[in-house]
């Protein structure tokens, strides 16, 4: 299954210390995507080392696109049919506005696919 990490899933899991590969398989076997404007924006953030440990480790494949972050990673999981994996509540809304799956954090220590 293809999974597409937003940059504040990356942040959170980390912060958590949640296993993504291993909770993830509850739902499939992981195919990890991410986008390159998701990687501009950890560029920017202090858990950026251990995002990247993590990106790098698990060859999580990147996706180059070009426009709005969120915008970009709607149209992505819409064509790439893609459960997108993200904790931001406006991103969240759309996706489900589209009929595309989404996997967020519950109580900081495991994850829910809807």
């Amino acid at each position: 299954m293809k999974f597409l990490l937003d940059t504040n899933f990356l942040v959170s899991a980390i912060k958590f210390r949640i296993d993504i590969n291993k909770e993830l398989e509850k739902f499939g076997r992981p195919d990890l995507y991410t986008l390159n404007l998701v990687l501009k924006e950890l560029e920017k953030l202090k858990a950026k080392k251990l995002a990247f440990y993590f990106i790098g480790r698990n060859n999580v494949s990147v996706i180059r696109v070009k426009g709005r972050t969120d915008s970009e990673i709607v149209r992505a999981a819409r064509k790439y049919s893609m459960v997108v994996c993200t904790q931001d509540r406006e991103l969240i809304k759309r996706l489900k506005a589209k009929n595309l799956s989404v996997v967020f954090i519950r109580q900081k220590k495991y994850l829910v696919k809807t």
